[in-house]
């Protein structure tokens, strides 16, 4: 599947993943395992390429019964989309926030509610930032794996449109690809420097939660091996 998937997107395949370019935007796909033994899962992970200079961080899941504690909790913020379905369904980080609300629209939302275990993140590499969606289980058909592009290529390429809606900076990529030009073209008006400051912002705080997390947890396990090397033999 991985080869004819590569050929369809005019790139190659190497191992469980891969490469090319839809519609002009670079895009990689993945099959990839999470966890091992009994706990290990089958996941395909997709990525498109995003536009450059417009700032953008998006962190989607579906709810589960912790995510939702942290949220009553205080420590998530959840942004609603004004749909209370899809709201009480799924957890959204999202910054920035009005760039973020039209971006995910119905469409948006419908592709999203069609998958049982999905993730929508945006993820940074190296000089460039990526819109990543991982879906439980390995897609094996290449119409499948399409249509998951293209819905990646899609928003991505919609980004640079809100932002002229909202902000009335125009986009700047050339006709047939969702990428702005290096050169030719630059936004008409430049990207309010406090957008930059909103996504950095979310970013800063999830980290500062995944090292607390990390520190619980690692407690944790300190506190039940101790209770097991010492306090259960003596019972």
């Amino acid at each position: 599947m991985l080869s004819a998937l590569a050929a369809a997107l005019g790139g190659s395949a190497s191992g469980a993943t891969a490469f090319g370019a839809r519609c002009g935007t670079p895009v990689r796909v993945e099959l990839v395992t999470r966890g091992t033994g009994r706990t290990a899962e089958e996941w395909t992970v997709l990525e498109a390429v995003l536009p450059a200079g417009y700032p953008l961080a998006l962190h989607i899941r579906r709810h589960h019964w912790l995510g939702v504690t942290r949220v009553a909790r205080g420590g998530v913020v959840d942004l609603p989309l004004g749909d209370a379905a899809f709201d009480r369904a799924f957890l959204i980080e999202a910054a920035p926030e009005d760039i973020a609300r039209p971006l995910l629209d119905p469409g948006a939302r419908d592709v999203l509610r069609t998958f049982r275990r999905v993730e929508l993140d945006t993820v940074a590499i190296a000089d460039f930032k990526v819109l990543r969606l991982a879906i439980r289980g390995w897609i094996e058909d290449v119409s499948a794996a399409l249509v998951a592009i293209d819905f990646l290529v899609e928003l991505g390429v919609r980004v640079a449109d809100v932002y002229l809606a909202v902000d009335g900076v125009m986009p700047a990529r050339m006709a047939g690809s969702p990428l702005p030009p290096p050169l030719d073209q630059r936004p008409a008006r430049p990207v309010p420097a406090v957008r930059a400051v909103e996504v950095a912002a979310l970013e800063a705080m999830r980290t500062r939660r995944a090292r607390r997390y990390m520190v619980t947890a690692v407690v944790a396990f300190v506190v039940a091996l101790v209770f097991g090397l010492f306090v259960l033999p003596r019972l």
